[in-house]
């Protein structure tokens, strides 16, 4: 193998409030992800400050509510970063604040709450928005699990050659 094929690509990112950077990351590559300033999230989950997340064979998208600058490391070429501003996260809190209401006073009542089951159909081709439905029950998840609530969680991805 030679030099060029195992050199790193390295690239520093400046995001403005409420932007996302998308990280589409083969199998065959891994990309390191490091938060320099600010605050920022992936699905819900903060990041640490300095911390190193690595990733590999998959995509995500890293948000940042007041601004942030990340540090990238991939491992390939092929592995493909891009800033956003339009994203759906004021969407997913959004939802995930009214099931919230409706779960404290369904316990008020002592009835049962919201339950949710995100789905699609299972010969939907995932796209960008299929892959949306995996994103919002990321971030519902993670935000029950912050406050020490219990829930379910399904990942089933059944795929035929």
């Amino acid at each position: 193998m030679s030099a060029a094929a195992t050199a790193s690509v390295r690239g520093e990112w400046r995001l403005q409030r409420e932007h996302e950077l998308r990280c589409e990351i083969p199998e065959n590559a891994s990309l390191t992800l490091r938060l320099l300033t600010g605050n920022a999230e992936i699905f819900g989950i903060e990041m640490a400050p300095s911390k190193e997340y690595t990733f590999k064979g998959q995509n995500l998208a890293v948000f940042t509510w007041h601004g942030c600058s990340l540090e990238s490391v991939s491992s390939s070429k092929e592995v493909y970063l891009y800033q956003v501003e339009s994203t759906p996260m004021s969407a997913y809190v959004n939802t995930h604040i009214q099931l919230e209401a409706r779960r404290d006073i369904a316990l008020g009542t002592q009835c049962d709450g919201p339950r949710v089951r995100i789905s699609k159909l299972h010969n939907v081709v995932l796209t960008s928005d299929a892959a949306g439905l995996h994103d919002i029950g990321d971030y519902c998840w993670t935000s029950r699990l912050r406050k020490d609530d219990t829930c379910q969680y399904f990942d089933i991805l059944c795929c035929s050659a």
